[in-house]
C-alpha cells in the first residue's frame, strides 16, 4: 500500500465522512488518536490529516482498504506534500521555539568561553542556571514556545553549536553540532575573541533584565532602532535612560540657562524659532555613553546627554554601530 493511490477526491471523501459520522467516531473507526500538530484546514474546519490520508486511501483502493495508523506513523512530510499539491492547507498547531535573539546567543557565548576547556553535563547546575537567566531574558523579549523551550537539553546543544566555529575543537579534526542560526556564527565573530568584553556583555544583559522587573510594556517598548551589539535589553536599557522625563527637564533647564534657549546641539535647530511657542522648550535628549560602558545601578549624569532634534536622533540610531556625536557632526559638515 503507498500514499501515491491516495487521490484528492478520495480525501474529499474522507473529510465528508469524518464530517457525517463526527471526529471521535471517524478517528476510532481507523485506528487513530488526536493529533498533536498536523491538521488538514477545510471549509473552516481542522480534520486530523493523518487519519484523513489513512481513510482516502480505503476510497481510492477499496480493494486494499485504508491505511493503518503504523503505516503512517513516520510519513508527515510525505502526507503534507500530496495535500499541498491537491490544494488542501496543512497546518502544524505544535509550538516551535523560535529564533535565539542575540541577547541569549550572547550569554550562552560568555559561558562557553568561560568553560572552553570543559563544558559541563546538561544536567549540571551551571546549565540549569544558564537556562534559567536565558529563559528569563526570552519571556523579557516576549519569545515563548514549546515544552522544551531553551531547556537545559537545548542551551546544552546551543554550546555544542559554537564548537563548530572554535578553531581549537576543529583543529583535532572535530565538528560540532552543524544546526545553529545565523546568529550563532555572527556572534562568534564578534566576541569569541574578546572575551572581556563579551563577559562585560553577558553581565549588562543581566543587569539590564533586573533594572526591567517591575516595568510596564510601554517602559519596555523598543522604538524602530537599530539593536546595539550588546543586545535589545542593553538598548531598551539606553532607551529609558533617553526618555526619562525628570532628565530630560533638568538638562533641558540647565542647557537654557547655560544658552538662553534650547536647540539641537548637532544641526543647531530651534523648535521654537520654527514653530514659535508650540515649539518651546520641544527637544529630545540622547544619551552619549557608548552601551557598553553603561551600569545599569549608576545615575546618569546631565553631561552624559546631548540635546538633539528628532531627525539627528534618529539618525545616531538608524544603523548598528550607532553614531557618536563627532561622526554625526562630521556628516552633517559633508565629513569636513
Amino acid at each position: 500500500m503507498s500514499l501515491a493511490d491516495i487521490t484528492a477526491d478520495a480525501v474529499r471523501q474522507a473529510l465528508a465522512e469524518c464530517d457525517e459520522i463526527g471526529r471521535e467516531a471517524f478517528l476510532h473507526r481507523y485506528g487513530f488518536g488526536e493529533p498533536r500538530s498536523y491538521f488538514i484546514e477545510h471549509n473552516g474546519l481542522r480534520y486530523p490529516a493523518k487519519a484523513i490520508m489513512g481513510a482516502a486511501h480505503g476510497y481510492a483502493r477499496p480493494d486494499l482498504g485504508p491505511l493503518q495508523h503504523a503505516e503512517l506513523k513516520h510519513s508527515k512530510l510525505r502526507v503534507r506534500e500530496p495535500l499541498k499539491k491537491w490544494g488542501f492547507t496543512v497546518v502544524n498547531t505544535a509550538a516551535r521555539n523560535p529564533t535565539w535573539r542575540r541577547d541569549e546567543l550572547i550569554l550562552a557565548l560568555d559561558f562557553y568561553i568561560r568553560h572552553h576547556d570543559y563544558v559541563p553535563d546538561k544536567a549540571s547546575k551551571e546549565i540549569v542556571r544558564l537556562s534559567d537567566n536565558i529563559n528569563a531574558v526570552a519571556r523579557s523579549l516576549g519569545l515563548s514556545g514549546s515544552d522544551s523551550f531553551r531547556n537545559s537539553n537545548g542551551v546544552y546543544m546551543k554550546l555544542m553549536n559554537f564548537r563548530r566555529f572554535d578553531p581549537e575543537y576543529t583543529g583535532g579534526g572535530k565538528v560540532g553540532l552543524s544546526r545553529g542560526g545565523r546568529g550563532d556564527e555572527e556572534v562568534w565573530n564578534e566576541f569569541a575573541d574578546h572575551p572581556e568584553r563579551l563577559h562585560s556583555a553577558a553581565d549588562l544583559i543581566l543587569a539590564a533584565l533586573s533594572s526591567e522587573q517591575g516595568l510596564s510594556d510601554t517602559e519596555t517598548e523598543l522604538p524602530d532602532i537599530a539593536e546595539a551589539p550588546e543586545g535589545r535589553l542593553v538598548t531598551r536599557m539606553h532607551q529609558r535612560r533617553e526618555r526619562s522625563r525628570k532628565l530630560v527637564k533638568a538638562k533641558n533647564r540647565a542647557f537654557m540657562k547655560a544658552h538662553g534657549r534650547v536647540y539641537c546641539e548637532a544641526c543647531g535647530f530651534d523648535f521654537e524659532r520654527a514653530y514659535g511657542p508650540r515649539g518651546n522648550g520641544f527637544i529630545e535628549c540622547h544619551h552619549t555613553k557608548p552601551v557598553h560602558t553603561l551600569d545599569a545601578g549608576a545615575k546618569t549624569k546631565l553631561d552624559d546627554l546631548v540635546l538633539l532634534c528628532a531627525n539627528c536622533h534618529r539618525m545616531v540610531h538608524a544603523k548598528a554601530p550607532w553614531l557618536s556625536m563627532v561622526e554625526l557632526q562630521r556628516l552633517l559638515t559633508g565629513g569636513v
